[in-house]
C-alpha cells in the first residue's frame, strides 16, 4: 500500500526496522509499479544494488518498460539475470527483453533453459516454448544470419 500510495517515508522507517533487503521492499516496488509512481522508484534503486534474487531488478524492468524506457528496462533485466539466471521469471523477463530487440539468437538460449525447468509454472515454460518455436519459424537474428538451433522443441 505505501508504494501504491506513494509514501516513502511510512515505508523506509519500516524497512530500517528490519535491516535489509526483505519482502518490505519487494511490496513497495509492486505498489510502485501498480500506483505508476514515477517519484517513488527512485528510492528502489540503492536497495536493487542490493538484491541477490533479481526480483527487485525484475520489478524495475517492468516499470522501465510500461514507462517506455526500453534501454533502461533492459539494464534492470540484464543486471537480474546476471544474478539469478535460475529464476524462470528474471530469465523470462530477460530473454523477453532480448527477443524484442531482434537479438533471437541468444533469447533462444535462455527460453530453452526455462523449458528444461521443472520448478518453472506451466504456463511460462508453455510461453518460453512457443517464442522459442517462433524464433526458430523465423530463423535470422538481428544481423539477418541464419540461426541454426538444435532439434530440441
Amino acid at each position: 500500500l505505501y508504494g501504491l500510495r506513494g509514501n516513502w517515508v511510512s515505508a523506509r522507517e519500516l524497512i530500517k526496522k528490519r535491516h535489509g533487503l526483505d519482502t518490505l521492499v519487494y511490496a513497495y516496488a509492486l505498489g510502485a509499479i501498480h500506483g505508476f509512481r514515477r517519484n517513488e522508484i527512485k528510492h528502489l534503486v540503492p536497495f536493487a544494488r542490493l538484491d541477490g534474487s533479481g526480483r527487485l531488478k525484475l520489478l524495475l524492468g517492468v516499470f522501465y518498460e510500461r514507462d517506455g524506457e526500453m534501454k533502461k528496462a533492459f539494464r534492470w533485466y540484464e543486471a537480474g539475470y546476471a544474478v539469478n539466471p535460475g529464476d524462470p521469471y528474471v530469465a523470462y523477463a530477460y530473454a523477453r527483453i532480448l527477443d524484442m530487440a531482434n537479438r533471437g539468437k541468444e533469447a533462444a538460449k535462455i527460453y530453452e533453459r526455462i523449458v528444461q525447468m521443472p520448478f518453472a509454472q506451466k504456463d511460462l515454460r508453455e510461453n518460453a516454448l512457443q517464442r522459442l518455436r517462433e524464433i526458430r519459424r523465423a530463423g535470422r537474428d538481428i544481423d539477418g544470419r541464419d540461426v541454426s538451433f538444435s532439434a530440441a522443441g
